[in-house]
């Protein structure tokens, strides 16, 4: 009986004093790596020391003060790339470094931002397909909806201004269907407004109604050969 409690007593020795040279061992590792500007690696070591030796208040310390290096190791690797437009090694970047130390805020935030501004892009792509389809409504839709998730986007802001300049007009939200897309030539001397307009329902089908305040006042046109919208 007493052999075994000596046979116990002596595994557990045994048990400590690995644990302690490999937290030694860990540690030293992690030393050469920060030596070496490997900080990634050198934190991966500490947290091992520090794991194995979770009494030695040093391990702890190097491990926490490596991660704060590399975190903003990082930060500045995510600041280069983002000015480089290359945002989803930015993004991962930034990741990285919150991972590494949560206490840095601005990495979150630009991860927050780069998360809209990718899913912003990714409808800016989805718009431009529409629109090389003909698909101009979706197109808009798809630039608004990028806008939405980015309002500095420029190219969701002029793919909206394309969009828009090619919709047709509208009436109480219905297209115009006009009767004739034949060139209308109107020649008018000193005529009444509405007898222009008159005319121009003539040729295209499309009514006018106007507001109390137009007054009728003569006025002279010349088109020729011109499209409705034009007239």
């Amino acid at each position: 009986m007493q052999y075994l409690r000596k046979l116990s007593l002596v595994l557990c020795l045994l048990t400590v004093l690995a644990g302690c040279a490999a937290g030694r061992t860990a540690f030293d590792k992690g030393e050469k790596f920060e030596s070496a500007g490997d900080l990634d690696q050198a934190v991966l070591k500490y947290a091992e020391a520090a794991t194995a030796n979770p009494d030695i208040k040093e391990y702890r310390l190097r491990f926490l003060k490596a991660s704060e290096q590399a975190s903003r190791q990082h930060i500045d690797r995510a600041d280069n790339f983002l000015a480089e437009k290359k945002y989803d090694d930015a993004l991962r970047e930034y990741q990285t470094a919150f991972a590494l130390d949560q206490s840095q805020a601005r990495a979150k935030q630009q991860m927050n931002i780069l998360v809209k501004l990718r899913s912003s892009n990714a409808f800016v792509k989805e718009g431009e397909g529409f629109e090389k389809g003909h698909k101009n409504r979706e197109a808009l839709r798809s630039y608004q909806k990028a806008l939405e998730f980015s309002p500095a986007n420029k190219e969701a802001k002029e793919g909206i201004e394309r969009m828009l300049k090619t919709r047709k007009p509208k009436l109480d939200g219905y297209e115009l269907n006009l009767k004739s897309t034949k060139p209308i030539t109107l020649k008018f001397k000193d005529a009444k407004i509405k007898d222009v307009f008159n005319i121009i329902t003539q040729l295209s089908g499309i009514n006018f109604i106007f507001d109390e305040g137009v007054k009728d006042t003569n006025f002279s046109i010349y088109l020729e050969n011109a499209t409705f919208y034009q007239a």
